[in-house]
């Protein structure tokens, strides 16, 4: 199987898909909220959602962001990387990492960042063996407003 990766479309297939691949770790989001972040991710040119498509089915997806801290510079981020759970360990995850660090570059970055809930030990295996270090450990809060 070699999947075709390529940017999202603002399709209700394509939202579809990505809302139902959240799904798979543990996100409630449905189509219609999915479609309506993807309108404003698409018209952004700080961030990029990139598929991998099998057969034209989206079988995962990924979200790269271009950040700017006044702390710390800029960089990209993966804030999103879904592998539908019957294809993992093919690779795609590597390929879908592969486009997101070539638009990093393509950005002017030179680090590419992600997180991952430490729950997720699979999810900081496959980063480690992509070139990832852990650079830091932190707390997330959140405040309903």
């Amino acid at each position: 199987m070699d999947p075709i990766i390529r940017n999202a479309m603002k399709e209700d297939a394509d939202a579809d898909a990505i809302a139902k691949l959240s799904a798979q770790l543990g996100y409630t989001i449905d189509s219609r909220q999915t479609n309506d972040l993807l309108t404003l991710l698409l018209r952004s040119e700080e961030n990029t959602v990139l598929v991998a498509t099998n057969d034209d089915n989206v079988i995962a997806w990924a979200q790269v962001s271009y950040i700017v801290r006044v702390e710390s510079g800029c960089f990209c981020e993966l804030v999103g990387l879904v592998v539908d759970e019957h294809f993992r360990g093919n690779g795609i995850g590597e390929k879908l990492l592969e486009e997101a660090t070539l638009w990093s570059i393509a950005k002017g970055c030179k680090k590419l960042r992600v997180r991952s809930n430490n729950i997720r030990r699979s999810a900081a295996a496959f980063y480690k063996k992509m070139g990832f270090s852990i650079t830091k450990t932190q707390n997330v809060f959140d405040k309903n407003i």
